[in-house]
């Protein structure tokens, strides 16, 4: 496939009507055109590096059709295992893939989860589960990964009505974890069933002795799962969301939706990381186990700060 690279040294003629149509802003763009000479992308230099000649020609409907159904994550996720291809595809399995910043947090999830696979309901019953801990590969793995799911959210951006997409949100979410203490996601094969924070996750696993014995044969573990997800959900506060774009490329908003159902808000705008605590503001001072302290609700205050709180202080980087 021929690339063309036009190099210059100094302003050439006709940059400048270039730069507002294109919304050019000194990095690197790759605008894709049809044999006719038409725009199809204003830049596809995200979709490219994230999918490669599979999403050819690079058009925004091209986008669409690789990243559907969760692929945008899997996609990646194989590229560092080849089992979890295995686990999901061939086996259909229940997989837990999780990480996070505290290295006891993690071994504890995927020791439970070890213990859970052994449980003689989990066997009766036929679930196939497994997990991986992505916070165990090397730190250039781990840094290759997230940036191409940051290659995926950007490209998501290139549509007008992005803030509607729903692929755009669960990236989103994924982001914001990216520099926590512990996140987890279960899914059934491709489909994913739930992802969040350390302290649900870990509840919902803790107490598999409360839960075990709601899966039967017509009862299916994501269900039972999920079930006791909502109700110990109930009783932890909700997690600010939070992410930082690093060395943005031209044509890139600035102005995000928080990705949690439940809220909406708009994120807020600080430098180039996106914070949304759903209306909910959070005393400065946690209390002894670590967690926020709801004070009031409202809407979200403008500030150039970030939360310092010890289970938000983390910025995506």
């Amino acid at each position: 496939m021929p690339w063309y690279v036009v190099q210059y040294f100094s302003l050439i003629k006709g940059y400048k009507p270039l730069q507002e149509e294109w919304n050019y802003t000194g990095k690197p763009i790759v605008v894709a055109v049809d044999a006719r000479g038409k725009i199809i992308n204003k830049n596809a230099l995200h979709l490219i590096f994230v999918w490669g000649i599979s999403a050819f020609p690079f058009r925004i409907e091209d986008e669409e059709r690789v990243s559907q159904h969760w692929n945008w994550l899997w996609i990646e996720a194989f590229k560092i295992n080849a089992d979890i291809q295995k686990w999901v595809r061939q086996y259909n399995g229940y997989v837990f893939f999780y990480g996070g910043t505290d290295i006891t947090w993690t071994q504890r999830f995927g020791n439970l989860i070890e213990a859970m696979k052994k449980d003689p309901i989990i066997k009766q019953t036929e679930s196939y589960i497994e997990h991986f801990n992505l916070a165990k590969v090397d730190i250039a793995t781990q840094t290759k990964f997230w940036f191409n799911i940051t290659n995926s959210f950007l490209s998501k951006t290139q549509k007008v009505d992005f803030n509607l997409d729903s692929t755009l949100k669960d990236i989103q979410t994924l982001l914001s974890m990216r520099t926590e203490r512990g996140w987890a996601l279960v899914s059934k094969g491709e489909n994913v069933i739930l992802i969040d924070f350390n302290e649900v996750m870990m509840s919902v696993v803790e107490g598999f002795e409360n839960w075990r014995t709601n899966i039967s044969m017509s009862i299916s573990f994501d269900i039972a799962f999920k079930d006791y997800y909502d109700h110990v959900g109930r009783t932890v506060p909700r997690h600010c969301l939070h992410f930082q774009l690093e060395n943005i490329r031209s044509g890139v908003p600035t102005a995000f939706n928080c990705p949690d159902s439940t809220c909406g808000l708009k994120m807020e705008i600080e430098s180039v990381k996106y914070k949304c605590c759903h209306g909910m503001h959070y005393d400065e001072h946690a209390t002894e186990n670590g967690s926020l302290v709801p004070i009031a609700t409202g809407s979200l205050q403008t500030t150039n700060e970030y939360v310092t709180t010890p289970m938000s202080k983390n910025k995506f980087t």
